[in-house]
């Protein structure tokens, strides 16, 4: 596929679908802040950390309700799935199914067993997931020869690519602020250092929403910014940080991060950084708008 192709996908995704005089004052307002480019950096940075903050669930409720007497016999469904839910032979599927399965009962179960409210509720489904996956994340993560094959082949692909500059993928050279790209890059490349699905994705969501912020804060601006600026300039994100296992990381949230978890801001920003890998899996001479002469030298 072309880039304008992977552009229009993005664009009718609707995230970015709003009042465009809104888009115009929010434009202007952006435009004419006072500070430097470092300094405006230096703020998405601390709104990134704010919005982790913000994102923080308090599982304490949870582990005093799984401790109390009444509850020994839901602990202990939670600790037999963690010993002998999965087994090795189970395929990627299979594992997810299972997965899945036992964490919708099990929220279910306590729902009622806790006399919960809705919001309740969400919190304790977010606490059966935490348990289960930071227990189960080094039997399921990266583990099938698939996984391992896609993300050797995607980490060639970003290695032989870091020759590509900003305008290889129309990204215009005023969007690029490189202490924003610094610290969204970072976000990619600490996905590692998580094991739940939930922090995984906020991860991401922090990378996105840097870059999203990126086409706001420069102060060469000569037009608001959408979607079509936001995913080249994302591809280029990703392409530059090589973060190490990205297609396994974004099979684990895809197979253990409950549906009803995530948010539409969620969907969003993850399903922009696949396509971004997808991207990037597939790119060619073509789609850099340079000669295969000059792409096979490169």
């Amino acid at each position: 596929a072309t880039l304008l192709l992977r552009l229009h996908h993005i664009a009718n995704m609707n995230f970015f679908k709003s009042n465009s005089n809104e888009n115009q004052s929010q434009f202007a307002q952006t435009r004419d802040r006072a500070g430097s480019q470092e300094q405006r950096a230096i703020q998405q940075q601390n709104n990134s950390t704010k919005r982790e903050k913000s994102n923080t669930i308090n599982f304490k409720p949870f582990f005093a309700n799984l401790e109390r007497k009444d509850s020994s016999k839901y602990k202990k469904l939670l600790q037999g799935f963690i010993r002998n839910g999965i087994v090795l032979t189970d395929s990627p599927e299979e594992q997810s199914a299972k997965a899945q399965q036992f964490m919708i009962r099990m929220q279910n179960e306590l729902f009622h067993a806790w006399g919960q409210s809705e919001e309740e509720s969400t919190v304790t489904g977010e606490g059966v997931e935490y348990c289960l996956m930071k227990n189960l994340h080094d039997r399921v993560f990266c583990i099938s020869e698939e996984d391992q094959r896609r993300d050797q082949e995607l980490s060639r692909k970003m290695r032989i690519h870091q020759f590509v500059r900003p305008e290889h993928i129309e990204i215009a050279p005023e969007y690029i602020v490189q202490r924003s790209m610094s610290f969204a890059m970072e976000h990619l490349r600490m996905l590692n250092k998580y094991k739940t699905p939930r922090d995984k994705v906020i991860s991401i969501v922090n990378c996105c929403r840097i870059v999203s912020n990126m086409l706001l804060t420069s102060p060469h601006l000569k037009k608001p910014a959408g979607a079509d600026e936001f995913f080249p300039l994302l591809v280029y994100v990703v392409l530059k940080a090589q973060p190490m296992k990205l297609r396994s990381n974004i099979n684990y949230i895809e197979r253990f991060r409950g549906e009803v978890r995530r948010t539409s801001a969620d969907e969003y920003y993850f399903t922009s950084v696949v396509s971004a890998v997808e991207f990037i899996e597939t790119i060619s001479a073509k789609i850099l708008n340079i000669s295969e002469a000059e792409y096979n030298v490169k």
